[in-house]
């Protein structure tokens, strides 16, 4: 600890000191209870249902059974990378509906969508261009699946499958060509909020729609009734149960822990 009752820690890029390693102790309270600071472990490790860190390959530390295979080219890759070596690559073909890059699982393994959840993600947009919204997780043509996605004006989105689009991000803007955490939660009273490094927007959505049977989820894309979007991926997170975030955080500073 500093003099003045701050925190020697790793490098925190977001903090309020100009020193790299210096933490406010709100800092490192966020930080350590969100399983973010190097070394602790996540207190809803249990709740993880995909953790994928494409540092090799599509394997999955979370709890779900089930297993991704490429669709359309997409493969890890060396040429953009946030924490690791490596990271998925989507950014070749064409962004029409089903026709570039991206992960699917098999349907026969249930990968649910009921409740309080999170879903987060270190995305690399290459591009904000596309013939319509640009779906980075979403399931296949299953009704009510709530599908998480960026306009090409950079805006987070969420469509509902069957309905349209839900929630169209008002104050907060991703960016091409640089690194941003992004986050999809629904909390206890169904309220939905999307985040852009931290911060999250002024536009929310309430939504109970809930999905529970075994059907495809993609990671790039909606699958055959949806747009794909042309960027890179690392770190992504799904927590089942859980809401991690309702207001302003410190996106994380390192990779999501594995126990």
């Amino acid at each position: 600890m500093s003099v003045n009752g701050s925190i020697i820690g790793p490098d925190n890029p977001t903090g309020v000191y100009q020193a790299s390693g210096v933490w406010s102790l709100s800092e490192a309270s966020e930080a350590v209870g969100a399983g973010q600071w190097p070394g602790v472990t996540d207190p809803h490790f249990s709740s993880v249902s995909l953790l994928m860190s494409f540092d090799s390959d599509f394997s999955n530390a979370g709890g779900y059974s089930g297993s991704f295979s490429a669709v359309n080219s997409a493969a890890v890759s060396s040429a953009q990378t946030k924490f690791g070596a490596k990271s998925l690559d989507i950014d070749t073909g064409s962004q029409g509906v089903g026709a570039g890059p991206f992960l699917t699982t098999s349907p026969g393994s249930a990968l649910s969508q009921s409740g309080e959840y999170t879903e987060e993600v270190w995305l690399y947009p290459v591009v904000l261009s596309g013939p319509g919204d640009m779906v980075f997780g979403g399931y296949k043509q299953t009704a009510g699946a709530l599908n998480f996605a960026m306009t090409t004006a950079g805006r987070l989105c969420v469509q509902k499958y069957g309905t349209g689009k839900i929630l169209n991000g008002s104050s907060v803007t991703c960016v091409a060509g640089e690194w941003q955490h992004v986050a999809l939660t629904r909390d206890s009273d169904n309220l939905v909020r999307v985040f852009r490094n931290g911060v999250v927007d002024s536009t929310t959505v309430t939504e109970a729609a809930n999905v529970t049977a075994s059907v495809a989820f993609n990671l790039g894309s909606g699958g055959t009734a949806g747009y794909g979007i042309r960027a890179f991926i690392d770190e992504y997170r799904r927590t089942e149960g859980v809401c991690r975030y309702t207001e302003n955080f410190a996106p994380p500073i390192t990779t999501f822990p594995t126990s």
